[in-house]
């Protein structure tokens, strides 16, 4: 009977367009421009180009991802540097370090980076969210426009209203607004109704939000969010791919000795800010303090992407009988773990077990590794 409440539970909680779908991965892994898949297609590897066409949903992750060709449908994807010169039919959610998008996206667009740069022969179609550190802003958007970073220049035209919050703005040449534009930002820009046809509000501090903030915040939260998908998937991902092993061995070790990895991840837990307050009384010891408390934080991130691992394996031992430990599981994983998180105290209750099973292992992990270096 637990059995089957676990595998109906997984049934609802997976999306439906994980079972249509191919799926490559390599190091170096290229959909060849003379192919075109026949539906959702997944990507993974250290360097992803995918040359061919997709006829639906794309999910791609990797250290470099270069998208060439056209893709019918939504695209997802996540990586070091990604390079979007093919359309993309639907809409866009990216995420990584370096993003350049030169080509045109009919849907809405969602994007966090270090740097987000939109060609100036880029069309969004409809809505666009973007957050990061520099954003470089050319191209058209027919929706609504929110850029949120600390460095937004901006020389494209805009159709809807355009809301823009950061230290420093600039406003190119080029620039057209016919909505209106809504901006927080150091200083007051002079010089704004020659390029905005609409209403012009500037907040130097927010003290009260509106409607259009409410949309602007909930804008930004649900960038937050994919971004933290994204993030978490390439992380995964990149991880596996240059650690196959090692992450295979850990995941397999974590779910053969599931209470034995729980226990030692809660003793961590509470133990190391104790040890590390005690250390730091002493003058001797405050070295040690940094060095422990930045193993703690590499052991936590590293923990909470290897949870929703175990989470993809777990799911398929259910299925398949054994341990699987693959970039589908990884996939299914990562996918599943954001749907968890969601449910208040038991899905909060489950995905801690899971975290702090993987902070066990880890430290074992750690501890077998100084071993063998004495």
């Amino acid at each position: 009977m637990k059995k089957v409440i676990a595998i109906f539970a997984i049934m609802l909680l997976m999306p439906s367009f994980v079972f249509a779908a191919t799926f490559g991965q390599a190091d170096d892994y290229t959909l060849p421009s003379t192919e075109i898949t026949p539906g959702n297609h997944y990507a993974a590897g250290a360097n992803v180009n995918i040359d061919g066409e997709v006829n639906g949903d794309l999910i791609a992750a990797g250290g470099n991802v270069y998208i060439n060709n056209n893709v019918t449908s939504d695209a997802t994807l996540a990586g070091g540097n990604l390079f979007i010169n093919g359309e993309i039919g639907e809409d866009l959610r990216i995420g990584g370090g370096n993003i350049s998008i030169f080509s045109n996206v009919n849907g809405e667009l969602m994007a966090g980076a270090g740097i987000v740069k939109i060609g100036s022969k880029a069309v969004i179609g409809k809505d666009a969210h973007i957050g990061g550190g520099q954003l470089i802003i050319d191209g058209e958007f027919a929706g609504d426009l929110t850029l949120a970073g600390d460095e937004v220049v901006f020389n494209g035209q805009a159709v809807g209203n355009v809301f823009i919050d950061a230290p420093m703005i600039t406003l190119g040449e080029n620039a057209r607004i016919d909505g209106a534009l809504h901006y927080k930002t150091k200083e007051a820009i002079q010089g704004l109704s020659a390029i905005v046809a609409g209403e012009i509000t500037f907040e130097q501090i927010i003290t009260k939000h509106d409607g259009d903030d409410k949309n602007y915040l909930a804008g930004l939260i649900g960038g937050m969010m994919i971004f933290r998908f994204l993030m978490t998937l390439a992380f995964a991902f990149i991880i596996f791919a240059i650690f196959k092993k090692y992450t295979t061995d850990t995941i397999e070790h974590s779910i053969k000795k599931f209470g034995m990895s729980l226990l030692a991840g809660l003793i961590v837990v509470i133990v190391t800010p104790i040890i590390s307050i005690l250390l730091l009384i002493t003058l001797l010891g405050a070295p040690f303090t940094v060095i422990l408390v930045s193993y703690a934080v590499i052991l936590s991130v590293l923990a909470k992407i290897l949870a929703s691992m175990m989470l993809g394996t777990l799911v398929f031992k259910v299925f398949k009988k054994k341990n699987i430990v693959n970039w589908w599981t990884i996939l299914v994983g990562v996918i599943l773990m954001q749907f968890v998180i969601l449910i208040p105290i038991f899905g909060w209750i489950f995905a801690l077990v899971l975290f702090l099973t993987s902070v066990g292992v880890l430290f074992f992990q750690t501890v077998d590794g100084l071993k063998r270096i004495r």
